[in-house]
């Protein structure tokens, strides 16, 4: 995010300042809609900053100037919807005094679509101002955000500790004849000033707050692994169970044909025993019709 200048700052600062001074007068009643409008962009463009602003906690871009430009567009929002909310209530008022507002341009339609992009321009305020404040108070942004501030006073110091190999400067120094008396040699040797041994130690608790990440990220990665395998696993055995219903499958397939199969054969079976059946009747129908002309032939022959 490219941060605003001083100058930029201003004049965002000056914009919402003119609006809050601008005419509230019947006279004029376009002029105070066009300032609502120029309100809301003001606001929307405030939240788009905001947001901007929040992708950055955490970062090496997250520093104390930043947050303090992110609590001037907050700020601005807060008197830009006051500034709102008091033009809509004014025009509202024209409507219920005068029916149009003596223009003849001014209705409730208008007033009613201004007052929808004051609400929507509000929500979306109140949503990024509630995103960005849980993400700026979350415990990790927080540490990166102490890490971050940590490597920039370090490397002030550094800048500010810098000193030449040979100065003008008797501190720290140690001057040595040379052969021949040709004069001195100065030769510099640094001493550590308790300050430098503060800088020390916070180098060591931002190499352990490092390690600490690190090995965060590890147990991370470690766990993730884990759970791929697990996964892993269970693909296996959703596959292994796969094949034995598909055993199975086949097993009761095989049963269905040779039910099947047995059907046709029993059907079979059966049409043959009504044929014989049937043959059968017949056989008998005959028998005993021979038996009845016999025993006829009989009869009259005793008689």
């Amino acid at each position: 995010m490219s941060f605003a200048t001083p100058k930029k700052r201003k004049d965002e600062w000056d914009a919402v300042s003119a609006l809050e001074s601008g005419p509230l007068s019947s006279n004029d009643v376009e002029a105070v809609v066009e300032r609502l409008r120029t309100g809301i962009q003001q606001q929307m463009l405030r939240v788009s900053n905001i947001t901007k602003a929040e992708k950055n906690l955490g970062t090496e871009r997250d520093s104390a100037t930043a947050r303090e430009l992110v609590d001037g567009y907050l700020q601005d929002c807060e008197r830009i919807h006051r500034l709102l909310m008091q033009g809509e209530s004014y025009l509202r008022g024209l409507i219920g005094t005068t029916g149009d507002g003596g223009t003849g341009k001014l209705n409730l339609v208008t007033i009613d679509r201004l007052s929808e992009q004051i609400q929507n321009a509000q929500k979306a305020y109140v949503d990024v101002h509630r995103s960005y404040e849980a993400k700026k108070m979350s415990r990790s942004v927080q540490e990166k955000y102490e890490l971050f501030q940590r490597e920039r006073e370090n490397l002030k110091n550094l800048e500010t500790d810098k000193t030449p190999l040979l100065s003008g400067k008797h501190n720290n120094a140690i001057y040595l004849d040379t052969p021949h008396g040709e004069g001195q040699m100065q030769m510099q040797v640094k001493v550590q000033t308790p300050e430098q041994v503060r800088n020390d130690e916070i180098s060591e608790s931002t190499l352990q707050l490092h390690a600490d990440l690190i090995q965060q990220r590890d147990n991370a990665i470690t766990s993730i692994s884990k759970g791929v395998q697990d996964i892993n696993k269970m693909f296996k055995d959703l596959d292994a169970i796969v094949n034995q219903q598909g055993e199975q499958i086949d097993s009761i397939e095989n049963n269905m044909m040779s039910i099947a199969n047995n059907n046709q054969l029993a059907t079979r079976e059966l049409v043959k025993a009504e044929d014989y059946q049937r043959r059968k009747g017949k056989c008998t129908c005959i028998l005993l019709l021979v038996l009845v002309v016999i025993l006829i032939i009989v009869l009259l022959v005793l008689s």
